[in-house]
């Protein structure tokens, strides 16, 4: 092994030989211990190592390549590698070739970081001060706030000093703070499968504050609460009292696209169709009215039988009539089985194969559910000057229609029902 990283392997299980040396791994630090992970997405994520192995990794980096006297890798490989290859803003790092730009009191920096379930990694290569920063810990916790990036500035901070230069605020803060103001997706997401639907529900939201400053609710810092963020170029902002910078520019669609110190993933501002708020109004509505048309049902039948009051309806209407409810019943079915996978979603060993024909079944009732809004749409026409229909069974109804036509339109535009179970 020519950087003599004998314990480090990519290989699920562990072999036998490395198995002792495993460290368990934890959701919190105060739960049991988990199981061995086993990552679906390998190589992605998979490697285990030991924190002696990975520094020869990094040395070997620091010295282009070679690893006390054994050359892994050409020099000029190396230096491609290191060089930045792509970004969206000028003004902030960018993606290398396997790590990615960063920049700390005045240093710039190259590396990756890394998660499972419960294992966080970090690692950082100071190449100006030839020196190397690896972390990694079997726990998140319940903070928020990113504990690997802390500990690496407080490093930074204690041994490359560092004085913030003094910024002017630009005289159009106010009005560049109410422009880049709105809702932003990640580029970090499912976009054209069936799990795209995950994107929306961690969209950034850009608020502008007094004084031209913004903030940015997923943006947050030791104190759990969103970082205050200062204009101190066109469009570029840092961090109050801080290092760290956010900026935005715009893509070839002109919609403005947020950036941050952090290349490997982006944020573009959101029309109403991808917005967080919006959606979760059309899940919750759609939800909501399945749950009381299934409730209201029997206790509306059980008043009527317990008062002699029952409905007269001809035997097509007590056809549409049952046809709506039993729609209703099949959209919440839909909704309680993605409910479970959303659920389920923060688990790397979730989505396998295995669970493909269960992800099929699922979609035969959302097919269901979409054919079914056409049939409530025509049975609410059909019944609307009906004899014997009431006007607060005509809303009920109206109402079951839009929450039919919510249910399918959400199903289309996250792509719910996509033939492919590729993800």
């Amino acid at each position: 092994v020519p950087l003599g990283m004998s314990n480090t392997t990519f290989q699920q299980p562990l072999p036998p030989q490395l198995q002792p040396l495993m460290s368990s791994g934890y959701a919190l630090a105060t739960s049991k211990a988990k199981p061995y992970e086993f990552v679906v997405p390998a190589p992605a994520g998979s490697s285990a190592t030991s924190a002696i192995d990975i520094s020869h990794f990094m040395i070997a980096h620091l010295q282009n390549g070679e690893y006390d006297g054994a050359r892994i890798l050409k020099s000029e490989t190396v230096a491609l590698m290191h060089t930045a290859q792509f970004g969206v803003n000028p003004s902030l790092p960018k993606m290398a070739l396997g790590f990615y730009e960063e920049t700390r009191n005045g240093h710039r920096i190259i590396g990756h970081g890394g998660d499972t379930e419960y294992f966080h990694s970090d690692l950082h290569l100071i190449q100006d001060a030839n020196v190397g920063f690896f972390i990694s810990y079997n726990s998140a916790g319940r903070h928020e706030t990113d504990a690997r990036g802390v500990l690496f500035d407080m490093f930074m901070d204690r041994y490359f000093p560092y004085t913030i230069p003094s910024a002017p605020k630009p005289a159009d803060a106010a009005a560049d703070a109410r422009l880049v103001a709105g809702e932003y997706i990640s580029s970090r997401r499912p976009v054209t499968n069936i799990l795209s639907f995950l994107g929306f529900l961690s969209n950034a939201k850009v608020t502008p504050n007094e004084g031209g400053t913004i903030t940015i609710d997923s943006f947050k810092g030791l104190n759990e609460l969103p970082i205050t963020w200062e204009e101190i170029g066109p469009l570029l902002y840092r961090e109050k009292d801080g290092q760290h910078l956010v900026g935005f520019t715009r893509d070839g669609d002109n919609r403005l696209v947020l950036a941050m110190n952090y290349p490997f993933m982006i944020w573009t501002k959101v029309s109403l169709a991808d917005n967080k708020a919006f959606n979760i109004f059309l899940f919750v509505f759609t939800l909501a009215v399945c749950l009381l048309t299934l409730v209201i049902w029997p206790i509306s039948a059980w008043f009527r039988k317990h008062y002699n009051n029952p409905i007269v309806l001809t035997r097509s209407q007590c056809r549409l009539r049952l046809a709506i409810r039993m729609v209703a019943a099949i959209d919440f079915i839909f909704i309680v089985c993605w409910l479970v996978l959303v659920v389920s979603s923060g688990s790397l060993s979730v989505f396998t194969s295995s669970f493909d024909p269960m992800l099929r079944a699922i979609q035969i009732v959302g097919w269901l559910g979409s054919l079914g809004t056409l049939l409530v749409l025509y049975a609410v026409v059909k019944t609307w000057g009906a004899a014997g229909e009431w006007w607060l069974s005509h809303l009920g109804n109206t109402t079951i229609a839009a929450a039919a036509l919510s249910f399918s339109w959400f199903l289309l535009h996250w792509h719910l029902l996509h033939f492919s179970l590729m993800y």
